[in-house]
């Protein structure tokens, strides 16, 4: 878990707001692409880190 962080944050992510979305997502994942595409290194920055404050703002 401590290695998976360290990625995170090496890719610029915000961890808490970036383990969200993987446990929200991995469940949908039906393929390993699609699981893939939850890595630190797949993963839209901005959809991760801005679209947090979005949501938050709008409710």
């Amino acid at each position: 878990m401590y290695s998976l962080i360290e990625t995170v944050k090496a890719h610029d992510l915000e961890p808490y707001r970036y383990l969200r979305h993987v446990f929200k997502e991995l469940p949908r994942a039906q393929s390993l692409e699609e699981i893939e595409q939850l890595l630190p290194w797949h993963v839209d920055k901005e959809q991760i880190n801005n679209g947090w404050a979005k949501k938050v703002d709008g409710v």
